[in-house]
């Protein structure tokens, strides 16, 4: 992961999200979850950080990703199946 890029690696999730305000407020909700609420790893990311999700191998049977949006579709970003 390159050094410019904000990629915050916990337990159950990891947030590759470069905006400060949504990140620590995405992490503030996490955090708040009982470890039970999780099922598996999840990867929350922002459009920008697509393909540093994807050079970052993740188990991609194993690991459900989340594209945060603003309301776009990003049909485009389908090397991955994950949640919008």
């Amino acid at each position: 992961m390159n050094n410019d890029k904000q990629g915050h690696f916990f337990n159950h999730y990891d947030l590759w999200i470069n905006n400060n305000l949504l990140r620590q407020g995405l992490q503030l909700v996490l955090d708040s979850l009982s470890p039970g609420c999780f099922h598996g790893k999840y990867v929350f990311f922002t459009s920008d950080n697509y393909y540093a999700v994807l050079n970052h191998h993740y188990d991609r049977k194993r690991v459900r990703f989340v594209l945060l949006t603003d309301g776009n579709d990003l049909n485009f970003l389908s090397e991955i199946p994950m949640y919008r």
